[in-house]
């Protein structure tokens, strides 16, 4: 089994070799050049905008299609909120618009408040409906 794994990761690094751009490429993309980034995360943060995903009774929604409609509004989930107080705090560290920190504020205040179990000062795994599932 160990031979499998080291040999799938050996053709997966082989596969990602090849799709280095050479150096004459001029149509290559810079997958690390500062612009590239910059663009990426602003074009993130446009469909995962504050205003859009913040839920004002608290935290973030966390259930969202392709079109950016929200299907759960009710469920939240640890990791999630983790993940958008972190994304959050990375673009304003980068994009300098105040919104995101704000949104790192209203965040942490959920992630200290409801996702927090008063019981034994762990974290809740998931809450539907403000309660917890676990």
């Amino acid at each position: 089994m160990a031979n499998t794994i080291v040999q799938n990761i050996d053709n997966l690094l082989a596969l990602v070799d090849q799709l280095k751009p050479s150096a004459n490429d001029a149509t290559a993309i810079n997958f690390r050049s500062i612009d590239f980034l910059l663009n990426h995360m602003q074009r993130s943060m446009d469909f995962f905008n504050p205003k859009h995903c913040i839920d004002q009774s608290g935290g973030f929604y966390h259930f969202y299609g392709d079109d950016g409609t929200i299907y759960d509004t009710t469920t939240r989930v640890l990791v999630t909120e983790a993940r958008f107080i972190f994304s959050y705090a990375v673009a304003f560290e980068h994009l300098r618009d105040e919104q995101y920190r704000s949104a790192v504020r209203h965040g942490i205040k959920y992630l200290r408040g409801p996702l927090r179990n008063a019981q034994n000062g762990a974290y809740h795994w998931v809450l539907k409906n403000g309660k917890a599932t676990d």
